[in-house]
């Protein structure tokens, strides 16, 4: 558990705005002026602090989560297919899956219409069929630049699960069916 000396420190840096620029002036003016052995030693406190504050952290951001979730869901709703929610989205599956991943934002369009159903691509609270989702071209890549698009999720689920070829027999069996 944090040490209540710790989460004070913790809580003074991140809710002082005078404290932070204080602080971070004297770092700047500190570091342009040390040693070798004088930055290696601040680099080894700079460790040693990050990892006695690791819980303080992790209890203040539990803290700040649960009294701020509107910001949150509002943050989330900003980002929600927007080139940066996708690559974040993207950047956790790949590290979940253990993928490739060598994205940035700037690599990532998101069209009006999707290319592949023609549909209009929107952004609305939740997931409908029209909202922008980034696909992987050829799924043993990962997310690598050249093998994404950024399609529907309708377009995506239906491609998801299926072969070109597996598509085409269902398509073929519809129009037989007289079904659009």
């Amino acid at each position: 558990m944090a040490s209540a000396q710790a989460m004070r420190k913790y809580e003074q840096y991140h809710n002082d705005p005078e404290h932070r620029a204080r602080l971070l002036q004297y770092k700047r003016d500190r570091y342009a002026n040390m040693t070798l052995e004088e930055r290696t030693a601040h680099l080894d406190n700079h460790k040693r602090y990050w990892a006695e504050t690791r819980e303080a952290r992790r209890v203040y951001r539990k803290k700040w989560e649960a009294e701020n979730k509107d910001k949150m869901q509002a943050y989330a709703q900003k980002l929600r297919g927007s080139p940066k929610g996708l690559k974040i989205a993207a950047k956790g599956r790949a590290r979940k899956a253990g993928l490739a991943f060598n994205l940035e934002e700037s690599d990532i369009t998101v069209p009006k219409v999707c290319p592949i159903l023609g549909i209009l691509l929107a952004v609305e609270p939740g997931r409908t069929g029209n909202t922008p989702s980034l696909d992987r071209m050829d799924n043993a890549k990962g997310y690598v630049k050249g093998n994404i698009a950024v399609i529907s999720d309708r377009a995506n689920s239906l491609k998801r699960d299926g072969t070109a070829e597996e598509h085409e027999k269902i398509a073929a069996w519809m129009r037989s069916k007289g079904l659009s």
